[in-house]
């Protein structure tokens, strides 16, 4: 069976990360449009 090359490795890291930062990014979007919008 064939395993992942070591070049693949780092970039769906990177993918991953990539993806939680702008989950992060969205929710903190959110809550401050959130907060802003109740003033």
């Amino acid at each position: 069976m064939n395993v992942t090359p070591p070049e693949e490795a780092p970039k769906g890291a990177l993918l991953l990360m990539l993806v939680f930062f702008l989950l992060l990014v969205g929710f903190w979007f959110v809550l401050y449009a959130e907060l802003w919008t109740r003033r």
